[in-house]
């Protein structure tokens, strides 16, 4: 199993704001969009990533006024990458090892998707359901 199958099922959605945009439009993308991070890019290229977390630190930090600041400020970079022939289980432990849970999937220096470690567990729960169900439909077949 890689990245690509996952890809496969969820999409190539990745959503992402302006190193210049602030950080009230940023929390707008993530609100409206129902997820937990935004990729940071200029000029298509993935510069950072910031997450509902960057925001939460930049409040604690700076109050109110972290909303008007500039995305640039606050976001992670530079960007773990992973691609889609990567092994999931490579993936994992890149998640694992640096505490995080997305990563942009670059495929020959272009975007391609996001990978979560929610999709992940989805696609691995649906893989084992598959399993299951060919093991009934075995079992069925020989009673």
């Amino acid at each position: 199993m890689n990245v690509g199958d996952i890809l496969d099922m969820k999409g190539n959605d990745v959503y992402s704001v302006r190193p210049g945009q602030s950080m009230a439009e940023a929390a707008e993308v993530l609100a409206e969009n129902r997820i937990g991070v935004v990729l940071v890019r200029h000029r298509g290229e993935v510069t950072g990533i910031l997450s509902e977390r960057d925001i939460i630190r930049a409040v604690t930090e700076y109050g109110p006024a972290a909303m008007i600041m500039q995305v640039r400020n606050f976001m992670s970079s530079p960007v773990k990458t992973c691609a889609s022939a990567d092994s999931v289980s490579a993936v994992v432990q890149i998640m694992n090892d640096r505490c995080i849970r997305h990563l942009p999937v670059v495929d020959y220096g272009s975007l391609n998707g996001m990978i979560s470690i929610t999709d992940i567990v989805r696609y691995r729960l649906a893989e084992k359901q598959r399993e299951l169900a060919v093991m009934r439909d075995y079992a069925v077949a020989r009673v």
